[in-house]
């Protein structure tokens, strides 16, 4: 109970909704001189109960920002229009992109800056802001080609793009290929392609993408959990691949049929090790968190995220999430367990 009144009285009313806030404050209250009584087991528990309910229905303020290099944007949210390129909304704020090329280029789609996604090819791009979001609207030349170098997620490791002049000038694709990405249990990672083929695409107009090829290793996936009832049900499982310096975070979802998903992701938060013990730590969605958010057209049993060169120097409490519409157009989110992990390792 002490740690979750610790826990609420580092909170800034500025961060969350009036309304929300003010309930999380009113439980406070009614806890807080408890502190230093002698009070049951029983009394202890519910008191925890209420004091984490309120936490987690607080709604918090997120960021939002865009960008649009050689072109333009504007943003519609609560029946306004501007171009501003930083904002502070509430979740769950319905949010409208619209993006404009500049004379000379065409728009490609809309770039989750944080998680090398491309999350919307419509140049109007309509959500809901669930996470913190870093978004830029992608253009290119006109009369160009683009080669896209992604994972077997759509996770864009890297992109060329060039005028179809310039890649008539090109002969071999082999000195642009990036460094093949991590994947969670497998190994000998590689990009296979044919550079004629490759090239001949591009140099008549059309983009390609290539997704690199991995032996399977013995790494076992967990199994998802079963769903309670309507509400998701997730598990997050953590594993430190020493020699590669690459710890996983491996998200077991159990998604109810018919559920409406909004957004997918795992949340991470990090301090300087002196300075964070994620154990007396409780992580939910506010403006402190690094998200990892994963595109929802087709929902999936596990989710990863691999973080490449994880050093001791931090401390992280990392967690995942799904937010859904509950059985009556409601917006709520639920949460895996929170993985600690202190030098590396989990504890």
């Amino acid at each position: 109970m002490i740690a979750a009144l610790e826990q609420i009285e580092s909170y800034s009313a500025e961060d969350y909704s009036n309304e929300s806030f003010a309930a999380l404050m009113s439980v406070y209250d009614s806890y807080s001189d408890l502190r230093n009584q002698n009070i049951s087991q029983i009394e202890i528990d519910n008191a925890i109960f209420d004091l984490l309910t309120a936490i987690s229905a607080l709604k918090p303020y997120l960021y939002l920002n865009v960008q649009a290099p050689n072109g333009t944007f504007t943003v519609s949210y609560n029946n306004g229009v501007n171009s501003n390129t930083k904002h502070s909304l509430l979740f769950g704020t319905d949010i409208t992109l619209t993006a404009t090329a500049n004379e000379g280029y065409e728009f490609i789609g809309w770039y989750d800056v944080t998680n090398n996604l491309y999350f919307s090819k419509n140049a109007e791009y309509s959500f809901k802001l669930t996470s913190n979001t870093n978004l830029k609207a992608v253009f290119v030349k006109e009369q160009s080609t683009s080669l896209v170098f992604t994972t077997y997620s759509n996770w864009v490791q890297s992109t060329v793009t060039k005028t179809i002049d310039e890649w008539n000038s090109i002969t071999s694709i082999d000195d642009l290929l990036p460094q093949v990405p991590y994947k969670y249990g497998y190994s000998n990672g590689r990009w296979v392609y044919d550079n004629e083929t490759v090239l001949a695409k591009l140099q008549t107009g059309e983009n390609v993408y290539l997704i690199p090829e991995y032996d399977e290793d013995d790494t076992s996936l967990p199994t998802p959990p079963s769903p309670k009832g309507d509400t998701p049900a997730l598990d997050l499982y953590y594993k430190l691949d020493d020699e590669a310096n690459v710890g996983s975070f491996v998200m077991a979802a159990g998604i109810p049929d018919g559920c409406h998903i909004e957004s997918v992701g795992v949340a991470f938060y990090y301090k300087k090790a002196n300075d964070f013990d994620p154990t007396k730590f409780e992580l939910l969605l506010n403006n402190k968190m690094l998200v990892s958010r994963f595109n929802t057209e087709e929902i999936e049993d596990i989710y990863i995220v691999n973080m490449n060169k994880l050093t001791s120097t931090y401390n992280w409490a990392v967690r995942g999430y799904v937010t859904y519409y509950d059985a009556d157009g409601n917006l709520k989110t639920v949460y895996s367990n929170q993985v600690n992990i202190v030098n590396r390792e989990q504890v």
